[in-house]
């Protein structure tokens, strides 16, 4: 195993995040989640979702091979050390962070060597830690439109 910066291979000597369990057993049945999984780095955030108290704890993320969204939601107070780049490693489709407190998002670009990001709209936050309703309609249009 290596030290430093995981590779997937690595991924099999760690636990899985607190409730992970529903989605790696589905993953074990070739499921995967419809929507984006959330990985939880705070105390404000109160749902139920993959909470990671400690980034210093190693986790094992090989169960987001696929995914289309993981989230990670984090406060002014989270440190994400280099769990963004342990996800990426397992291939998401795209890995955003929310800071819940600040009311700020971004889509990570790259995470090695170093964490870049994109800035969102202020509107898309909004309608991410609110009721939704923007992104749902969005996605609506996207499955409903006819190119020809």
């Amino acid at each position: 195993m290596t030290v430093g910066i995981l590779t997937p291979e690595d991924h099999s000597a760690f636990p899985y995040p607190r409730n992970a369990g529903p989605i790696v057993a589905a993953r074990e049945k070739g499921m995967k989640p419809a929507g984006p999984v959330m990985v939880v780095l705070s105390d404000k955030y109160e749902m139920l979702h993959m909470r990671v108290a400690d980034t210093k704890t190693r986790y094992r993320w090989d169960w987001t091979r696929g995914l289309l969204s993981v989230v990670i939601v984090i406060d002014s107070r989270s440190k994400l050390g280099n769990l963004p780049h342990e996800i990426q490693l397992n291939d998401p489709l795209e890995i955003d962070i929310v800071d819940c407190e600040r009311r700020k998002g971004w889509k990570v670009c790259l995470t090695y060597p170093q964490l870049r990001t994109t800035r969102w709209p202020s509107a898309w936050v909004e309608d991410w830690l609110g009721d939704g309703a923007m992104g749902r309609e969005l996605q609506n249009i996207k499955e409903n439109a006819k190119c020809k």
